[in-house]
């Protein structure tokens, strides 16, 4: 009868430190991304791997140590279960727990804030001119503003910065990208009578990665802006 009681109380220590084991491993995935880094030749989402996995372990094994504790020892105050579970949502908190979010959320999302700066340039200059950039010099000058500022991609401990690649007597967007060309490269397809563009981007799908894809959204379409020209200049 006193079996029941007690094997309850070590059921109920041990469930607080689930969390910590998931924070646990997240700490540990965090420095299995820097040794990915590092002993290859990635591109990568610039975060502090290493700070943020130290801070992980340490918060998830002192919860799982706490309750383990309270697993061999049920007769513990009870008041000690809070400590695993405190444990765990400051762990959670720890930038970047959650690496592939911010792969694909905080880096791609810089990418198309950049895309859309680049539209905006684009369409004032045509609205001057009559016209859209047609030559690699207009363009650099054209977007300069918007590819000042590195992107959230980096290689070899470097920002990679935005590159920008035109493509000339285009008929539609550039969907081809190829795998190793870098994160934050915008495409920027012009059509012959230089009246449309279209414009496209990449990014990493991971946190590390060896190669790169289009630019998508969080359902997963390709973000693509296209601009027709209505001028009044010829």
């Amino acid at each position: 009868m006193n079996r029941m009681p007690k094997f309850s109380r070590m059921i109920a220590g041990g469930l607080p430190g689930l969390p910590c084991l998931g924070v646990t491993l997240a700490g540990a995935y965090m420095l299995s991304i820097e040794l990915r880094i590092h002993l290859g030749n990635p591109f990568y989402v610039d975060l502090e791997y290493v700070r943020a996995g130290v801070l992980l372990l340490v918060f998830g094994g002192f919860g799982l140590l706490i309750a383990l504790r309270h697993i061999l020892n049920p007769e513990a105050a009870s008041i000690m279960l809070v400590v695993p579970l405190g444990c765990a949502l400051v762990g959670m908190q720890i930038p970047p727990s959650n690496a592939e979010f911010l792969a694909q959320r905080v880096a791609a999302g810089s990418v198309t804030l950049t895309l859309t700066e680049i539209r905006q340039l684009l369409v004032v200059w045509g609205e001057a001119h009559g016209r859209f950039p047609d030559t690699e010099t207009q363009l650099a000058q054209v977007v300069l503003q918007a590819m000042e500022k590195p992107s959230r991609y980096a290689q070899h401990g470097l920002r990679l910065p935005y590159r920008i690649r035109q493509i000339s007597q285009a008929t539609g967007p550039h969907l081809q990208s190829q795998p190793d060309t870098a994160p934050a490269t915008i495409y920027y397809a012009v059509s012959a009578d230089s009246k449309t563009f279209w414009l496209t981007a990449t990014m990493l799908d991971t946190a590390v990665a060896t190669e790169s894809s289009l630019l998508k959204n969080e359902d997963g379409d390709v973000v693509l802006y296209a601009m027709l020209a209505s001028f009044s200049k010829p």
